[in-house]
């Protein structure tokens, strides 16, 4: 069994990504997740 995660945050474009991929008996399935990011998320605290 293998497996592999991601995360990818863009916020120059107001985006998050995501995906995961698992290896089973040599069959891959693989998950892709993708949103906008929440206003003030990042933002750097005063």
């Amino acid at each position: 069994m293998f497996f592999v995660a991601a995360l990818g945050v863009y916020p120059l474009l107001n985006v998050m990504d995501a995906a995961f991929c698992i290896v089973v008996d040599g069959v891959q399935h693989n998950l892709h997740a993708s949103r906008h990011l929440m206003t003030g998320l990042l933002d750097p605290m005063p």
